[in-house]
């Protein structure tokens, strides 16, 4: 082994630079015996700069790539980074292991830096046969006990043949190693048959490393999975593009149907026809038009995850996890990409009444959160989609309409509704569950009351119910006929009488001289200037009810409006 020195100026003329090349082959043939050889490394590279923002720019370079460089290049030992003030680091390694995972070879570096603190590092190869076979690398710090996945800045190069391929920044997270043919600037790799071969085995890595790090419990290992569609910038033509998406596809296929997703405290794959399950990615948009996330994860997850039809992310990584299965999707991955519209589509599929949404919790209050979170949307987007939610709106009964069916509930009595349900006014049926409008009140959801005034701009109120029962009983008991023999429609009539009196006094009286009565014969009669009704004998002077039979029985009221066992308030309202 021999010592010489070179000095690599390039700066000059031609003439300058070739007289340096011959000085440089003359010190490597003057070049000094050593007098015995140690375990010492036998190079060392000093570069002088006239440009200090270009040093520090390549200082943080080679910084960045310094944990994959351990993994290139077998033989690098200590490396010493000394910037223009003086501060200084150095990165050794402090142990190599290999490992066997998934029948891949993996190399495990682990790294020392150390500055004014040290710092571990992991530098992982993943390959098919060790040192010299096309790898995947990923690399991993640790922080506070655990480790945690470095993802390398956007435009640092996804290529190495030992040392970085600039012009190379796949849009994947690991970095490919392999012996690839490169230009002489070392700033592309040609797509020919070797490297084509090369780069594909490199590739088949890549989910091997993934699992690698899932299975040692790495933070932030699912960044690991993002790949995507090749920009232009990734290949020299069309035939090179299409080549880099069919083999990213293939990898990205493969990381899908590995059990990456965290839902629920378990893992799961995004795809897989055998899987128990796969993942739901959340879509925070109306629908898959949305050009953009329309409201934050943190208002759509806890409906997302409240769910029991649906396998959301954690909310962790929910966000990241999206982005990473919209990626996939534009390589061509049929997956669950769930927005707003398709969750009300999967749960009016599902169910028909409110108890048999699958939601866990209060449902009303899940409802309403979710019709606000829809209003947001449609504020943002200034368009409202309102068919997209028939079949989710509960009546008052629990079941499930379209629009077309209910009306807003505004402010019509309890009491008032048992009586139209007697008379057969399915009343309920026909409003919106109270609850859910009643939530836009002190619960912070801004948007709902206006989102259900454009879902159902008509309204029921409490003199509207009182019209429909009047037409009803103006239907169904006919003047001079005999009335009908109906329990419910003659208890609803006497108890509807007694509401108008309790609720209104003396000026229900308009209302109740419109509705029909039942006389002391079983006729059915009206109230009429020219024919007064008489309360029942039951309510007259006890010394005068032995004279009833004087009185025409037409004229007098039936005696079911005595008030009976139900305490009803009636005769006093007719007879006034």
């Amino acid at each position: 082994m021999e010592s010489f020195v070179l000095a690599l100026e390039r700066s000059g003329d031609e003439e300058a630079i070739i007289k340096n090349i011959e000085k440089s082959k003359l010190s490597v043939r003057e070049a000094v015996p050593f007098a015995t050889v140690t375990n010492e490394k036998s190079a060392r590279f000093e570069y002088l700069v006239d440009n200090v923002s270009a040093a520090s720019l390549g200082l943080a370079v080679i910084r960045q790539a310094l944990p994959y460089l351990f993994a290139t290049c077998p033989q690098l030992g200590r490396f010493l980074l000394r910037d223009q003030s003086g501060l200084t680091e150095t990165w050794i390694i402090k142990e190599t292991l290999w490992h066997e995972h998934e029948d891949r070879r993996i190399k495990d570096v682990l790294l020392l830096r150390q500055s004014d603190e040290e710092h571990q590092y992991r530098s992982i190869a993943v390959s098919s046969g060790g040192d010299g076979s096309p790898a995947a690398i990923i690399i991993g710090q640790e922080s506070e006990g655990t480790w945690q996945v470095c993802l390398p800045e956007q435009g640092f190069p996804r290529i190495f043949r030992r040392f970085p391929i600039q012009s190379h920044s796949l849009p994947i997270v690991p970095v490919l190693d392999g012996a690839f043919d490169v230009d002489q600037e070392r700033q592309r790799v040609p797509l020919n048959e070797k490297n084509r071969a090369l780069l594909h085995e490199a590739l088949q890595n890549v989910p091997a490393a993934i699992g690698f790090a899932y299975r040692d419990n790495w933070v932030g290992r699912h960044f690991l999975a993002r790949l995507r569609a090749p920009s232009s910038s990734a290949s020299s033509g069309e035939e090179d593009l299409a080549w880099w998406k069919e083999r990213l596809t293939e990898v990205a296929s493969a990381v899908a149907i590995m059990p990456l997703v965290g839902s629920r405290g378990r893992l799961g794959p995004a795809l897989g026809e055998d899987a128990e399950w796969t993942a739901d990615f959340i879509l925070p948009q109306l629908n898959s038009s949305s050009v953009r996330g329309e409201v934050s994860f943190e208002r759509v997850w806890p409906l997302f995850n409240s769910l029991e039809i649906l396998d959301p992310p954690e909310s962790v990584t929910s966000e990241d996890w999206t982005i990473i299965a919209k990626d996939w999707a534009e390589l061509g991955l049929d997956l669950s990409l769930v927005a707003l519209e398709d969750l009300a589509q999967r749960l009016i599929e599902t169910a028909d009444t409110l108890s048999e949404l699958p939601i866990t919790g209060d449902k009303i209050a899940w409802l309403a959160a979710f019709l606000d979170v829809v209003g947001e949307c449609w504020i943002k987007r200034e368009s409202e989609h309102a068919a997209a939610l028939d079949g989710l709106l509960p009546d008052q009964l629990g079941k499930l309409h379209s629009r077309k069916d209910l009306r807003r509930d505004i402010g019509i009595s309890e009491a008032l509704k048992d009586i139209a349900e007697t008379l057969g006014i399915n009343i309920r049926s026909q409003l919106l569950e109270t609850k859910l409008a009643d939530s836009a009140d002190g619960t912070g959801l801004q948007y709902l009351s206006g989102i259900l005034e454009i879902i159902l701009p008509e309204t029921l109120g409490e003199a509207d119910l009182i019209e429909r029962c009047v037409s009803l009983l103006n239907q169904k008991l006919i003047e001079d006929r005999e009335a009908p023999d109906d329990v419910g429609l003659l208890n609803g009539g006497c108890r509807f009488l007694s509401y108008l009196w309790n609720t209104a006094g003396v000026s229900a009286g308009v209302v109740a001289k419109r509705c029909p009565f039942i006389a002391s014969d079983g006729m059915v009669t009206r109230w009429s200037s020219t024919r007064m009704m008489m309360a029942p004998v039951a309510f007259w002077h006890p010394e005068a009810r032995p004279f009833s039979g004087a009185y025409p029985p037409p004229r007098i009221l039936s005696p079911i409006y005595s008030g009976g066992d139900q305490d009803l308030n009636v005769a006093s309202a007719l007879v006034r």
